[in-house]
């Protein structure tokens, strides 16, 4: 009996602590989800930077994943077929100090080959996603006056 008592007491201590710790995950995850909307709602967006010109004009829709955002009055997304995709600009990254240069990273590998690799593969796949779209909303051209490829 006392045998049984003790497994009892082993087994009921490791279930209670199993409990605790499935109860606190899923009340995490029901917590950062409420606590997001919370914040959407308490938190303010960032002032003006001052390279908006009309910042009076922009507005906060529903429907849309920004704080503010300006549409031009009359635009018709269904106006526009074709798509460009700029190539990803990595000139303003942060310059390697001293320090970084000489960590190991620089040598095992061009930490700057690496950066141009990776925002050459991001474009790419950006291009792909949008040629491969099946309901092919846009069709991704080099440049603005390029003439259209017939669909």
């Amino acid at each position: 009996m006392k045998i049984q008592r003790q497994n009892i007491k082993k087994n009921s201590v490791g279930l209670a602590l199993m409990l605790c710790v499935i109860g606190t995950l899923s009340g995490c995850s029901t917590l950062n989800s409420g606590s997001n909307r919370a914040k959407a709602l308490a938190v303010a967006p960032a002032p003006d930077a001052g390279f908006i010109e009309h910042a009076d004009r922009q507005v906060n829709p529903d429907d849309l994943p920004f704080h503010k955002v300006w549409i031009k009055p009359g635009f018709d997304m269904n106006d526009y077929h074709e798509l460009v995709v700029a190539p990803v600009n990595t000139q303003y990254m942060q310059e390697m100090s001293w320090l970084h240069r000489l960590g190991s990273a620089n040598w095992l590998r061009n930490v700057e080959t690496d950066i141009a690799e990776l925002a050459l593969y991001f474009h790419n796949q950006v291009v792909n996603d949008f040629q491969k779209d099946p309901n092919r909303r846009f069709q991704v051209v080099e440049y603005p006056a390029q003439p259209r490829q017939p669909a």
